[in-house]
């Protein structure tokens, strides 16, 4: 099970710069509804999905990063953000 999410960066970051999520986010959204926000792998491991944003999310922050979640035990807690020892980062995706 997969998550998406929208990282919002109060600034931009030059390309190798890590970006310290507890300092530079400035706020975490799920990528769309709760609907859209989670994909199942199925019964081989594959994910097939395309994810659109409605609006230019680059207007909205310096940076964005976005983070997609894979949640071991399944479990996701909708649009809330809620880590637990079973979610781990699977990608990054930084843009500015």
């Amino acid at each position: 099970t997969y998550t998406f999410w929208l990282n919002f960066l109060n600034k931009k970051k030059s390309p190798g710069q890590p970006v310290s999520f507890g300092g530079d986010v400035t706020r975490i959204a799920p990528f769309g509804t709760e609907a859209r926000n989670v994909v199942r792998a199925d019964a081989n491991g594959v994910i097939a999905t395309s994810l659109n944003h409605s609006l230019c999310v680059l207007t909205e922050s310096s940076g964005l990063v976005l983070v997609v979640d894979y949640h071991l035990n399944g479990r996701t807690f909708g649009a809330a953000h809620i880590p637990d020892e079973e979610d781990v980062n699977h990608l990054l995706v930084y843009f500015q």
